[in-house]
């Protein structure tokens, strides 16, 4: 047994040298550093554990700000969740081994209370780190759905201030929920659009542009078939004249 795994490293190494070797921007690294051949690595992508280096990428962002909009809320919605769940569980531990320290010093025949110190210190840390873990990520989610409550916020704050012109308020707002697009772009190339929230395009098909990039990348766009979702801004080409500057002017 010992023999066959011996045997199954040494071709794994000879592999891995190969790869680094004849192929310098890749290899199979833990961390940073491949732990079989010693190569350095740098700007990779984690899979189940191993590292794979390819040219140009790197490790998921930890904010999910790689994904599209509505599928990043719910990655941060769900961590929020898991931090939430994981964080009460270890304040119900906190109390309960500061309950049990009461009881051992008012009975000290029970036990010593200093044997509880040390869970005791690591359960506060463990709360404190995950208390800076949900703020982190309440906080990019809130900066995720922002832009949208500070939307609906203002068209609120604009009914009730001009509550003497209902009539012409509600008229706007029924016009305003009939989103029309702010340009047209054409794919430069086909996007399965397999995650949540994206489509699918093609090679040359004509888009409309219903909301633009916002700086992380990503569109939402109307097909011609009336499905409309996310695609990378990288796979279209909007044309020049287009002004980002004033959206009511746009021309394409």
């Amino acid at each position: 047994m010992h023999a066959t795994l011996q045997f199954i490293k040494k071709t794994m190494k000879l592999h891995i040298l190969f790869l680094c070797t004849v192929i310098p921007y890749f290899a199979l690294v833990y961390d940073t550093k491949c732990n079989i051949c010693g190569c350095n690595m740098t700007n990779c992508g984690k899979v189940e554990g191993i590292w794979i280096l390819l040219p140009g990428t790197s490790p998921p962002a930890e904010d999910f700000s790689h994904l599209p909009p509505e599928q990043r809320k719910k990655k941060l919605q769900a961590k929020i969740d898991d931090i939430t769940k994981e964080l009460t569980k270890e304040q119900d531990s906190g109390e309960a081994l500061e309950k049990m320290r009461g009881v051992y010093v008012q009975n000290p025949q029970m036990g010593d209370p200093s044997c509880l110190e040390p869970q005791i210190t690591q359960t506060s840390q463990n709360i404190g780190r995950l208390r800076g873990e949900l703020a982190k990520y309440e906080m990019w989610l809130s900066e995720a759905v922002g832009g949208e409550d500070s939307s609906n916020n203002t068209t609120n704050n604009n009914t009730t201030q001009n509550s003497s012109s209902n009539v012409y308020a509600e008229f706007d707002d029924e016009f305003d929920d009939i989103e029309s697009p702010v340009g047209q772009c054409t794919a430069l190339y086909t996007f399965a659009g397999n995650s949540e929230g994206t489509i699918s395009i093609t090679e040359g098909e004509l888009l409309s542009v219903m909301e633009e990039d916002k700086g992380d990348g990503w569109m939402r766009v109307l097909r011609a078939s009336g499905q409309e979702g996310y695609i990378p801004t990288s796979y279209v080409t909007i044309p020049s004249s287009c002004s980002k500057t004033n959206k009511s002017s746009l021309t394409f």
